[in-house]
């Protein structure tokens, strides 16, 4: 895949997070009704009109990351409360964007266990999806928790959440997609640590 196609991709799905910035207002379920539109759209309107071709790599056919983007979205806004959802939206969106990113052009160093990941673009996560995630969870925070949230615990429920999900994605599994695996773990941090 070329940079610029590649770059493009990364594009849209770090544009994707501002919509987590909704959850600020949207009840849980009328989040989850705008996440199912977004699967429809992803896995139905898109394939039909050609759109999936220029956003998806060429490897993926069926299932794909575009497709999966919005599933995930789903699952964590119905699995946590809201702010830890926005938390893990932010980690998928901005973190493994960065990864991909910074990844790409300063990658040079692979890590042992996965050589398609490197050094810089795991750095890369954890430093740049860490204060948009601190964001988002600080933004979102009043219509998901009773009490106001300290800022200790929520620098430290960031940082967890940057650490985990930069941890699995560098997971060598195929398995797995980790469209899916870094939000869910990312919420799933930042939800312990809250």
């Amino acid at each position: 895949m070329s940079l610029a196609r590649e770059d493009k991709r990364k594009a849209v799905h770090l544009a994707m997070t501002l919509f987590a910035l909704l959850l600020r207002w949207l009840s849980r379920w009328e989040a989850a009704a705008f996440a199912v539109a977004a699967i429809l759209l992803n896995w139905v309107i898109m394939p039909l009109t050609g759109m999936d071709r220029t956003l998806g790599r060429e490897r993926e056919r069926f299932v794909s990351g575009v497709k999966l983007y919005p599933v995930a979205v789903l699952l964590i806004i119905l699995l946590f409360p809201r702010p830890v959802a926005a938390a893990g939206w932010a980690a998928l969106g901005v973190g493994d964007w960065a990864s991909n990113v910074i990844g790409r052009r300063l990658g040079t160093r692979k890590l042992p266990w996965n050589p398609a990941k490197s050094y810089a673009g795991t750095l890369g996560f954890v430093l740049v999806a860490f204060p948009a995630i601190a964001f988002f969870l600080w933004f979102t925070w009043e219509n998901g928790f009773e009490a106001p949230i300290p800022v200790g615990r929520l620098l430290l429920a960031a940082a967890a959440a940057a650490g985990a999900g930069a941890l699995v994605e560098t997971a060598p599994f195929r398995w797995a997609d980790d469209n899916l695996t870094v939000p869910l773990a990312a919420s799933l941090a930042a939800y312990l640590v809250l």
